[in-house]
Formats: structure tokens, C-alpha cells, sequence
């Protein structure tokens, strides 16, 4: 995985699953953290991130997804515990292939112990304390082209 670290300082490449059902966006949450993200992962050296987030998507659900075209490329400086990160993220807007159980607010756990998942309603996304908080209102109209955003939460 792509991820480079010095003392406090943290730099990830990761990618991430935009996957929208019936104006619900799919989240993940740690066990260990106190905020949901979209879900994806690191991408590995040599591989494409639109890869990354499909391999990551059936490694954590079990599901198969396919690209349906790029979203948005994040740059994000934010600070968890004692630890600077500087990650650059790509969403996809991804479709689930097949039938998948869909329950909306309903936490489930998917093939990682680790890991909750959960149908977000995106017209109540301001009661969920989301991650990074600008998608909240992003979500709710997305670009019809690729955008950049950087984001800093210091």
C-alpha cells in the first residue's frame, strides 16, 4: 500500500467508493474511530486507483462493483490522535453488479471484523459526523465532471 510516514506525519494514497442507492450513500466506520468515511482503501504500488477500489470493495463486502467514472480528486490534510496526515483520495462513482441486501440506516458488518457499514440517507448526512465533513453538501449534488478539492482541517 502506498503509505509513507515520518515521526507524526503521515502521507496515504488512498481510493474510494462513491455507491449511491435510492438517494443513500454506502459509509464505512472503524470500530476504533468516532466518524464514518466513504469506503475504500490504500492503493497498492502499480495499481490503477479505479482497481484499488473495486479489489477493496470485494475484499471488505464481498460484493463486485464496476466504475462508472471519476468524481472527484481530494487533497486532504487532516489530524487523527498525534498523527499529521497528508492523503490524496480518488472517489469513483461505483455501481454494485448483482443484488445486494439494501436496508437504509441499518449498520452491518461486512467481511473485515473491524469494519461497520451502513445506507446513509444523503438529505440527513448533517447528523452523521462524516468524513471529511465537505461531502455532506457535495453529495447532495454531484459534479457532472471531474473535480479537485483540497481540503484542510487545521
Amino acid at each position: 500500500m502506498i503509505k509513507f510516514q515520518e515521526g507524526n506525519n503521515q502521507f496515504n494514497f488512498r481510493s474510494v467508493a462513491l455507491i449511491i442507492k435510492e438517494n443513500h450513500v454506502l459509509i464505512q466506520k472503524d470500530l476504533k474511530d468516532d466518524f464514518w468515511a466513504l469506503p475504500g482503501g490504500r492503493v497498492e504500488f502499480f495499481e490503477n486507483s479505479s482497481d484499488t477500489v473495486v479489489r477493496e470493495i470485494f475484499e471488505e463486502l464481498g460484493w463486485k462493483v464496476q466504475l462508472v467514472r471519476p468524481v472527484w480528486f481530494i487533497e486532504n490534510f487532516f489530524q487523527i490522535g498525534i498523527t499529521n496526515f497528508h492523503e490524496t483520495a480518488t472517489l469513483y462513482l461505483m455501481e454494485i453488479l448483482g443484488n445486494t441486501e439494501y436496508q437504509s440506516n441499518i449498520e452491518f458488518r461486512g467481511l473485515e471484523d473491524h469494519l461497520i457499514f451502513k445506507w446513509a440517507d444523503i438529505s440527513k448526512l448533517n447528523e452523521i459526523n462524516l468524513k471529511p465533513k465537505e461531502l455532506k453538501s457535495k453529495l447532495k449534488n454531484l459534479p457532472s465532471q471531474v473535480e479537485f478539492l483540497s481540503l484542510d482541517h487545521n
